[in-house]
């Protein structure tokens, strides 16, 4: 954050705007976004989707007064610009260091930026669509991305480590608009067992067995 990426200078060079997303539940989710240039045109090119108007900023954090902010682990999962804390690669994005360029602070080797793996390449629809067909209840859409399967191993989407697909039990109810299919946790029918975190809205993922015996502590 003491790069600049914090609410107080992103207003100051106008590069925040509000967005709606109805990729969960088809519900009208308002959330803060980043839309300056260089930023802008990184993510169409890391997403290969021109329709990209604003880069997503995790809602958990759009608080009034809040002043760092981070993007959605959902869209930009292991960035360590995003909430995503305790997944397993922590890189820096293409995205994230062009929007430090637009600060007009830095010059920028991007290099580094291409290490990050998630998303990458998938289209509109993984920025537009849930990780989950409602329908089907299968990971279909984007299965180098997410997982379903708590048994067999997975490999993480930038394919560094080897892991399990992270399920937890809640102890909590979590937010109504993240129920899906009538469960209370995401994929499965018992009230209190569900898959993935807050940080990614709920979606199962590729965890490494370190990390998901540190933050698994409901299993």
């Amino acid at each position: 954050h003491i790069l600049g990426f914090t609410r107080s200078i992103l207003n100051e060079k106008y590069f925040l705007k509000t967005i709606v997303t109805n990729r969960i539940n088809n519900l009208d989710i308002t959330k803060l976004s980043v839309n300056s240039t260089k930023a802008l045109t990184k993510a169409r090119n890391y997403f290969q989707c021109n329709e990209i108007t604003g880069i997503e900023i995790d809602n958990k954090t759009f608080l009034e007064g809040e002043e760092y902010i981070h993007w959605e682990g959902r869209i930009l999962l292991g960035d360590y610009m995003s909430s995503s804390i305790y997944y397993q690669e922590q890189v820096i994005s293409e995205i994230t260091l062009a929007l430090l360029e637009d600060l007009g602070w830095y010059d920028i080797n991007y290099y580094t930026g291409g290490l990050m793996k998630f998303g990458k390449y998938e289209g509109c629809n993984f920025i537009k669509e849930d990780c989950i067909d409602i329908i089907t209840s299968t990971i279909a859409p984007f299965p180098n991305q997410f997982c379903n399967d708590e048994i067999s191993g997975t490999c993480s989407s930038g394919r560094l480590s080897r892991g399990h697909c992270d399920i937890y039990f809640w102890p909590t109810e979590i937010k109504s608009e993240y129920i899906r299919n009538g469960y209370s946790k995401q994929y499965l029918e018992q009230l209190d067992i569900g898959y993935g975190s807050d940080i990614s809205e709920y979606c199962p993922k590729s965890t490494d067995l370190k990390t998901f015996m540190k933050t698994n502590e409901y299993y």
